[in-house]
């Protein structure tokens, strides 16, 4: 895991020197997964955050609905089932709402 750690944090940088905000998101959103398989369940919401204000910045659908939904896993482990439901909620609400303009 630790090469994944280095990749992932590499990408996200390129993304950010590049001027590729929405790639880095998807990168931060790969390194929170990678958090979160790790058990640092913080730090993957932390990652998963910054991804989502890139995403809300750029208007980026799809971007906002898999990083709220993750929000909402982290939440799940943390037994916070209140605020789980909540991102649930949120990002099933953004999809059908938008479900015509998002690939997967």
């Amino acid at each position: 895991m630790e090469k994944a750690d280095s990749a992932l944090k590499a990408a996200i940088k390129i993304g950010e020197i590049q001027n590729l905000p929405i790639d880095a998101a998807h990168s931060r959103i790969n390194y929170g997964n990678l958090e979160l398989k790790k058990g640092s369940y913080s730090q993957a919401l932390n990652e998963y955050n910054k991804a989502k204000q890139v995403f809300m910045t750029y208007n980026e659908v799809a971007g906002i609905i898999k990083a709220t939904t993750n929000i909402g896993i982290c939440h799940m482990y943390f037994s916070n089932y209140e605020a789980a439901s909540i991102e649930y909620h949120l990002a099933l609400q953004m999809a059908q709402k938008n479900d015509k303009f998002i690939t997967f």
